[in-house]
């Protein structure tokens, strides 16, 4: 996913987990350029429009690898916020009790 990085954070969607994954986590053979294409949420930060943009690998593997990598960071994101809001929820907790 290296090539790709730069380019998928300044361009798709994000959420607070980070780069929403693709709108279909399966590529899409172009057979006109022999390429598989995964589609991503786009938002022109000058517009304020919505779209979508498609990300071209050469091949398959490279681009469920990228979808993976996506969904694997969303993950960790997920469980780290978790970590973050239960931290915060006992230290109301123990606010609470204290005061």
């Amino acid at each position: 996913m290296s090539e790709y990085d730069t380019y998928i954070d300044a361009i798709c969607e994000k959420d607070e987990l980070g780069t929403l994954p693709p709108l279909d986590t399966v590529p899409e053979y172009d057979i006109d350029s022999d390429t598989w294409g995964l589609y991503f949420e786009y938002s022109d930060p000058y517009s304020g429009n919505n779209d979508m943009v498609c990300l071209h690998f050469e091949n398959k593997e490279d681009a469920i690898a990228t979808s993976n990598k996506i969904l694997s960071d969303r993950a960790i994101a997920q469980a780290e916020l978790e970590k973050v809001k239960k931290s915060l929820t006992q230290t109301e907790k123990n606010e609470t009790i204290l005061a």
